[in-house]
């Protein structure tokens, strides 16, 4: 009996151009597709301009659009699994607060010999990172979309730079209110809206400075809040120093001696 395969495939952070050509091959591949109505939208309108390209042809597939509810989707996709392949379409990275988590581990404990795939995605944090032109893997990533972490007061009153996936009710208003609160008004705050859709907005001021934004805000946002506001400010690596390899200079006592530079230290034991 042939097996079905299921895939979770992230599907970036909302635009048709920021998914990955193994996406779409996914998708040609798929009988049945979960996804979220927006999701749908964003696919079937871009399928014109795609399917040429990828192959995606005129094979029929069957979407199932669901609510966000994970637990009305576990009998429907091993039903279908006993059909045809099925795939999950998931809003930006499998591998950062996605619904893949959850529906992975379930539906493995009810078919353990089940073959599953996850396809990576390009994350709205990374995407709105490189518009800021930052890194983000110092960032302290926190979701507060539908959840509230118990240590959150704790995170706020640190000085990490923070990395926050938001609903309606944590808005941007509603952290800087929060962040004021733990010492932190004069960082900088920046928020993307809608990202990679015509619609992008990216939003950069002062904490304190989101107090007249709306409180609730039904846009798509995700905020990021650092001391540091640009790639310059962040600490670099030994190679933007000038570090060629092996023990940087300064990591040497020596007085006022002179001594062999890090370049011709590197060259030496390049010989070896």
């Amino acid at each position: 009996m042939k097996k079905y395969r299921l895939a979770f495939i992230g599907m970036g952070p909302g635009g048709a151009d920021w998914i990955t050509p193994a996406a779409w091959q996914q998708i040609a591949a798929a009988d049945y597709i979960y996804a979220s109505a927006r999701l749908q939208d964003t696919v079937e309108d871009a399928l014109p301009a795609f399917s040429g390209f990828f192959s995606l042809g005129t094979k029929e597939r069957t979407w199932r659009i669901f609510n966000g509810r994970l637990t009305t989707l576990v009998e429907p996709i091993l039903d279908d699994l006993e059909r045809g392949n099925v795939v999950v379409l998931c809003t930006g990275d499998t591998g950062i607060f996605s619904i893949a988590s959850w529906l992975n581990r379930v539906i493995s404990e009810r078919l353990p010999q089940q073959p599953i795939d996850w396809l990576p995605g390009i994350s709205s944090l990374q995407y709105l990172s490189a518009k800021l032109k930052r890194s983000w893997q110092n960032l302290r990533i926190i979701s507060l979309h539908g959840r509230e972490p118990e240590d959150l007061d704790e995170v706020f009153r640190s000085k990490e730079p923070l990395g926050i996936f938001t609903d309606p009710h944590h808005s941007p208003h509603w952290l800087a209110t929060q962040l004021i609160e733990a010492g932190r008004g004069e960082a900088q705050m920046s928020c993307g809206y809608s990202l990679t859709y015509p619609e992008e907005e990216i939003v950069t001021g002062s904490v304190r400075s989101f107090l007249t934004s709306p409180e609730e805000e039904t846009r798509l946002c995700l905020v990021i809040v650092s001391e540091k506001t640009s790639v310059e400010e962040q600490t670099p690596s030994p190679w933007e120093k000038g570090f060629a390899g092996g023990m940087p200079d300064h990591a040497f006592q020596r007085g006022n001696r002179p001594m062999t530079k890090s370049v011709i230290r590197s060259r030496l034991a390049s010989l070896l």
